[in-house]
């Protein structure tokens, strides 16, 4: 154990919170008026991550008046699920979107499934639409159903549109809507680019949202649903053309996430009761941890949690992240495979995690650990915490939806600043692989 790892062991042990009940109680003592409340994962593959995250969701919602939840998913999935969560369909058709795209595993899973369940039946008390609990999504990988959705929306509401729009898509149908193929024949000029069409399509999409009627919240929403949809059209066509270009992609997808949950924000508080309009964000650490106290922010890496930071303000934001030492996670041996559970790998000597552990084995297996609070102050404990982590670098663990075991320390760790990172780490020692479902499930 090197020395920083245990001089740090004290001030752990004093600062603390054991056992899930009080850590959820922090959280919600915690968070104050914030009108965003990001909770992460340290993988994609882990039930306790999404379990605990969905059971402090229940809580913000209804102890705290939260109003919609942002998952990391695209938007049209996602919003099969809204539908579904707001009392349209079957819960079969509200998660058909998670179906057919890796990873299934991600959203497609038990937890997920049962929070829908949850939300639908808390919905079904609330009788104004506009005032029902949302499920939203905000990446930028859905390409394709965007462009269908957008020209969808313009059948039914600007028919004489639908020809204009179709013209300016038309240049991913020549690659057969393989995104990642149009990136490359347009970044080197094989084919034209989509990139002023899909631009003016969005500018005609926020004149149609415009013009929309605000007291029909039904078509109001649909249509900031189709803007949505340019946004991620544009957005993608960027990022898609942006990965042969040696542009930061990251930076691409993460502005896109950030900027789709303002909008959100801003849609609801025109035409939803609950005001200010508050929001839940689910998301990897490595999207909801401010990558400034990364050493991603050396090669100018910044990241959802950044961005919504200094958009807000930190007064206005809280920021839960997620650790474990060990156990099982589902993920796959490369992109696009099918999923598997793997054994986690004990942390690396000279991680938080590894450093946690110690703490865990002394009786301690769940706890949390308070870096900042937007409501009183903290404990002079957690104050000496705080101060002691300031300029305290450890590795840190992320898996993503691949997990690469006989590879951890190239593929899935690096430096960080976690009291500066996030307001709060939850550390469960020992963590299960999270549980896909299949049809039969719904």
């Amino acid at each position: 154990m090197n020395r920083k790892i245990a001089d740090a062991l004290p001030l752990i042990r004093l600062a603390k919170v054991d056992g899930i009940p009080n850590i959820y109680n922090e959280v919600l003592s915690s968070v104050g008026d914030a009108s965003i409340v990001m909770i992460g994962e340290a993988s994609h593959g882990t039930h306790d991550y999404y379990y605990h995250r969905a059971e402090l969701t229940k809580r913000l919602i209804t102890e705290k008046g939260f109003g919609c939840v942002m998952v990391e998913a695209d938007w049209p999935d996602a919003y099969k699920v809204n539908r579904y969560v707001r009392g349209f369909g079957t819960r079969k058709e509200g998660f058909s979107g998670f179906k057919s795209r890796f990873p299934t595993w991600m959203w497609r899973n038990t937890v997920t499934a049962d929070f829908a369940e949850w939300l639908r039946a808390h919905n079904s008390s609330i009788s104004e639409q506009a005032d029902k609990v949302g499920f939203y999504g905000m990446d930028v990988y859905s390409l394709y159903s965007s462009t269908v959705a957008v020209i969808d929306y313009l059948k039914k509401n600007e028919p004489d549109a639908v020809p204009l729009c179709k013209k300016r898509y038309s240049c991913f149908n020549r690659e057969n809507f393989d995104p990642e193929h149009y990136g490359l024949v347009s970044a080197h000029n094989t084919s034209k680019s989509c990139e002023e069409g899909a631009i003016k399509m969005l500018m005609d999409m926020k004149k149609y949202e415009t013009s929309s009627s605000k007291e029909d919240g039904i078509s109001f929403d649909e249509a900031f649903c189709a803007r949505i949809n340019a946004e991620v059209v544009k957005d993608a066509e960027e990022y898609y053309r942006g990965m042969f270009l040696r542009k930061n992609t990251w930076n691409i997808r993460d502005q896109h996430m950030a900027n789709v949950a303002e909008a959100l924000l801003n849609h609801l508080r025109q035409h939803k009761s609950q005001n200010p309009p508050k929001l839940v964000l689910w998301a990897h650490n490595s999207h909801l941890g401010d990558a400034y106290y990364t050493e991603f922010a050396d090669r100018g890496e910044r990241n959802v949690g950044h961005y919504l930071r200094q958009k807000f303000g930190i007064g206005k934001t809280y920021n839960v992240g997620f650790s474990s030492y060990e156990g099982t996670v589902t993920g796959a041996d490369e992109w696009d495979e099918p999923g598997q559970v793997f054994n986690l790998r004990p942390a690396m000597n000279g991680s938080y995690e590894y450093m946690f552990h110690q703490i865990a084995q002394q009786g301690a297996p769940d706890f949390s650990l308070r870096f900042r609070t937007n409501v009183d102050r903290l404990s002079p404990a957690e104050t000496r915490l705080s101060k002691a982590f300031q300029d305290f670098e450890l590795l840190q663990r992320a898996v993503g939806v691949v997990y690469k075991p006989s590879h951890e320390m190239e593929s899935h760790m690096f430096n960080a600043k976690v009291s500066s990172q996030f307001d709060m780490l939850i550390h469960i020692d020992r963590t299960t692989a999270v549980k896909e479902v299949n049809d039969s499930y719904f």
